[in-house]
């Protein structure tokens, strides 16, 4: 089996390493990883109504999708991810027992009473360590879980929507849990480098064989491939949404606004707005065919001069 501890912070490059190792070759392999600030989606998920939209794009946080289902979670550099990639029998690859007990064993070494939660996520005292999902491929399984080491909390939250009730879809929804930091639980000082390294050879123990070998400069090449034709890409990021249906009452500048959209692949192919109950056909006819995103959105509402001077950053928010 092979052990890459990847260099990498980038969400993207390390989504795309795990879909190349998966599909684009025949090795087992473990991965760990960091990366961040960035949001990462279900591949099942509505990105839109996942994300506090505002607060990622203002603070430079990635919105990223990834290759298995489950909900959104949320990373940092002090927050570790571990990947699995093992060959089996079709039928019987689904096991996430085999991929988390060692990582309870790791954390039970640290002096930490973590369980198995029924939906296959580590818990501590009731909160939150740990998510974890998975991803067949013909004979081959990806699993994939994240550890709150150290991680920012508020900025957790804040990433996370509070606005769901604006769209209507048959996405997958995240369950929300109360989460914890599993330095809290260390009764050291224990370096985020430290937890790591102590991880790999725990790993490394437990399945026998493993060998530390890092990307070549080939595998660079195709996974940075993958990267741009795929996992950085508005087509995979917001277009692999489900198809949905937005809509939104506000107030700006003392004008009463209603805003429809109907939405497909990430791309507005209806729309009904109205202002103080007045029909906006111009603003309808720039919006067809954009993206449900902010520069789209921004340079319509410009085209459309419903700015006029005004704040049109917050009227571009209120789109979404």
């Amino acid at each position: 089996m092979r052990f890459v501890i990847s260099n990498s912070h980038c969400p993207f490059f390390n989504l795309a390493a795990e879909e190349y190792f998966l599909r684009h070759t025949s090795d087992e392999a473990i991965m760990l990883w960091a990366a961040g600030p960035a949001v990462i989606v279900g591949k099942h998920q509505n990105a839109l109504a996942e994300i506090n939209y505002r607060f990622v794009r203002e603070n430079n946080i990635v919105v990223a999708r990834r290759l298995s289902g489950g909900g959104t979670v949320v990373h940092d550099l002090q927050n570790l991810n571990f990947t699995y990639i093992t060959n089996g029998t079709p039928g019987k690859l689904i096991n996430f027992k085999r991929f988390v007990e060692p990582i309870v064993r790791y954390l039970a070494s640290l002096g930490i009473n973590a369980s198995i939660g029924e939906k296959n996520d580590i818990t501590v005292d009731g909160f939150k360590i740990s998510g974890n999902a998975e991803h067949v491929y013909k004979n081959r399984v990806l699993h994939h879980g994240t550890l709150l080491f150290a991680s920012d909390l508020n900025r957790l939250r804040n990433a996370l929507s509070s606005s769901k009730g604006f769209y209507v879809d048959n996405a997958v929804q995240s369950n929300r849990s109360e989460v914890a930091n599993i330095s809290n639980f260390i009764n050291c000082n224990l370096p985020f480098g430290d937890f790591v390294s102590g991880l790999s050879s725990c790993l490394q123990v437990n399945f026998p064989g493993s060998v530390l070998k890092d990307f070549d400069d080939n595998e660079r090449v195709k996974i940075t491939k993958l990267v741009n034709e795929k996992y950085s890409s508005f087509d995979w990021v917001y277009g692999y949404s489900p198809d949905y249906f937005f809509a939104k009452s506000f107030i700006f500048a003392g004008s009463a606004w209603q805003v429809e959209l109907r939405v497909e692949k990430g791309r507005i192919c209806q729309s009904r707005i109205q202002i103080n109950g007045k029909q906006q056909g111009e603003l309808v006819a720039l919006m067809l065919g954009k993206g449900h995103c902010y520069n789209d959105i921004h340079d319509a509402l410009q085209s459309a001069g419903c700015c006029m001077g005004l704040n049109t950053s917050d009227l571009t928010f209120s789109f979404f």
